[in-house]
């Protein structure tokens, strides 16, 4: 079999076992990011990951299960890295209106670090209620879990960089940068 071949069927293979998943795929990640650009975005960067990752998908014993393990990962990477630019630049704004510019940006690079260390569920769930100010209920329905539930993780996600910078991160309103 020569390389052409090999290549044709590879496609053929993520062809058969992704494309019927594609509604799926698709409903997972606007879930997540409820924004038709990001899902865009995500989706794209899950079926990347899927044809890099085509050996893993082969011998998989719940395919569907890893192809949607892949969209939500990409879709909470998609949704933390929009945050994560609104936070900078709306705390990046209030930091060069303070008389401690420099300090300010280094701690704000801190935060994100740690932030970025953080349970994957409770940064999601912190970044969407703290910087996005959404209710708990929608940081609930983005994580697919219990209002209460979402709660506990940002009250995780809180203490946890409480611990660290010995002060709570404020509320970060992302209306002027959007």
């Amino acid at each position: 079999m020569s390389d052409a071949d090999d290549a044709i069927e590879r496609e053929r293979e993520f062809e058969r076992i992704v494309l019927p998943l594609r509604p799926r795929m698709n409903r997972s990640v606007w879930r997540v990011v409820r924004d038709a650009d990001l899902a865009e975005e995500a989706l794209q960067d899950a079926l990347e990951a899927l044809w890099r990752k085509l050996h893993v998908l082969r011998s998989h014993p719940n395919p569907e299960a890893f192809v949607l393990r892949v969209c939500l990962d990409a879709a909470h990477d998609q949704l933390r890295a929009r945050i994560r630019r609104r936070a900078l630049s709306a705390t990046l704004g209030e930091a060069v209106d303070s008389t401690e510019t420099g300090e300010g940006r280094a701690w704000v690079g801190e935060v994100l670090a740690e932030v970025g260390r953080l349970a994957r569920r409770q940064a999601v769930a912190l970044l969407l209620h703290a910087v996005e100010g959404e209710p708990y209920e929608s940081v609930a329905r983005a994580l697919g879990c219990s209002e209460a539930t979402a709660r506990v993780h940002v009250q995780r996600a809180r203490e946890k960089l409480r611990r660290r910078f010995g002060r709570d991160v404020p509320r970060v309103s992302t209306e002027a940068s959007s």
